[in-house]
């Protein structure tokens, strides 16, 4: 009986923690890109090989490894914060690639795209389907900002998995459709 109790947990904990959160990712937020899920280290080695060797530490942001797509029409930031886990990012930022940027490119053609599709070229209103209408506009109407802070709004089965207090959503749209956008936690 305790042992069938135990491995109860075990696989309820396991549940929790592994690559698959559906039940507990509000429509506001994204969860990760590309199968790679927000503070989570799993799968990173598999589908990414070692992100940290390429880690690019610029002196006025955080320090970030650089995808980009076969084509090098867009690239993924994977941002770290200090203090995580190596290969555990905390913000994911897409857009449209730019030869000044160093990214590695990825044995994949097409688009790159979050965990809930969200991808470059989407509609606003395509964007608010997958994410719901609890948003703010900025920049005249054309950046949507999806946040949740956990100080304001109360914790959340998402907010408590994570040991999160603030979420932030942003995608920008030029002439009507999405070019960018980044969502993670912000760095306390």
């Amino acid at each position: 009986m305790v042992r069938t109790i135990s491995t109860l947990i075990i696989l309820f904990i396991g549940t929790l923690m592994g690559q698959s959160l559906p039940g507990i990712i509000p429509n506001w937020a994204d969860s990760g890109v590309m199968s790679i899920n927000l503070a989570d280290t799993s799968g990173v080695k598999q589908i990414l090989g070692s992100p940290m060797d390429n880690l690019i530490e610029p002196d006025d942001e955080f320090p970030y490894v650089c995808y980009s797509n076969m084509e090098r029409t867009e690239y993924w930031k994977l941002i770290f914060h200090p203090g995580s886990v190596g290969n555990s990012f905390n913000e994911f930022e897409v857009g449209k690639y730019a030869s000044e940027l160093s990214c590695i490119t990825l044995r994949r053609d097409g688009s790159i795209k979050s965990n809930k599709g969200i991808k470059l070229g989407m509609t606003m209103k395509e964007v608010i389907a997958v994410l719901g209408q609890n948003y703010k506009t900025s920049n005249g109407g054309s950046e949507l900002q999806y946040t949740y802070n956990v100080l304001e709004e109360g914790s959340s089965v998402f907010m408590s998995h994570y040991n999160m207090q603030l979420y932030l959503g942003i995608y920008r749209f030029r002439e009507g459709h999405l070019e960018w956008f980044k969502f993670g936690f912000e760095y306390p």
